[in-house]
C-alpha cells in the first residue's frame, strides 16, 4: 500500500531540515592546521600561525604533537619538547647551560632554523635551533579545531 502524499511530503521536509543543519557552517567543526610559525596558549584557546602565514584561533584541547591525524587525547600539545635550547643572559650573551623545554609558546624563524619559546608560568624565553628537517626542534604542533582569525 503506497504512503499518503502528506507522509511523503513530511519525509522530504524532515530530510531537508536535517540536511540543512548538517551542512550549516555553524555545525561544522573548525579546520585542521599545523602551527608552523607561531603557537601560543591563552586560556582555553590557542593562537596558531600556519606555514602559509595565516592566523587561526583554535581549541586548546584540539592541539597535539605527532602528525595531521594524531589524537590530541593521546598526544597533547603539552608533550612538545625542544632540546639544546639556551637563554640569553642580561649581558646579551647566551647561557652556557643547555635546556630541554616543554613550551606553551613558540615563534619560529624557519628560514634561519631558530625559534624562540617559553615555558608555562615562567616568563623566561629560550632560543632553540635546528639544522635538518627531521631535528626535534623542527617539530610543530597541529590543532584540529581552528577558525580563521
Amino acid at each position: 500500500m503506497p504512503l499518503p502524499n502528506w507522509r511523503i511530503r513530511s519525509c522530504y521536509i524532515i530530510y531537508a531540515i536535517v540536511a540543512s543543519i548538517a551542512l550549516s557552517p555553524y555545525a561544522k567543526a573548525g579546520s585542521r592546521q599545523q602551527c608552523g610559525i607561531h603557537f601560543d596558549v591563552a586560556g582555553d584557546t590557542a593562537l596558531c600561525q600556519s606555514y602559509a602565514g595565516k592566523w587561526f584561533q583554535c581549541g586548546k584541547t584540539s592541539c597535539h604533537t605527532g602528525g595531521r591525524y594524531t589524537d590530541p587525547k593521546t598526544h597533547p600539545y603539552t608533550g612538545l619538547t625542544f632540546t639544546k635550547c639556551w637563554r640569553y643572559l642580561p649581558d646579551g650573551k647566551p647561557s652556557e647551560h643547555i635546556y630541554t623545554i616543554k613550551p606553551d609558546y613558540y615563534q619560529a624563524q624557519n628560514l634561519k632554523g631558530t625559534l624562540d619559546a617559553s615555558v608555562p608560568n615562567k616568563g623566561i624565553s629560550y632560543t632553540c635551533e635546528w639544522k635538518h628537517s627531521y631535528d626535534i626542534n623542527n617539530a610543530r604542533l597541529w590543532c584540529n579545531d581552528c577558525n580563521p582569525q
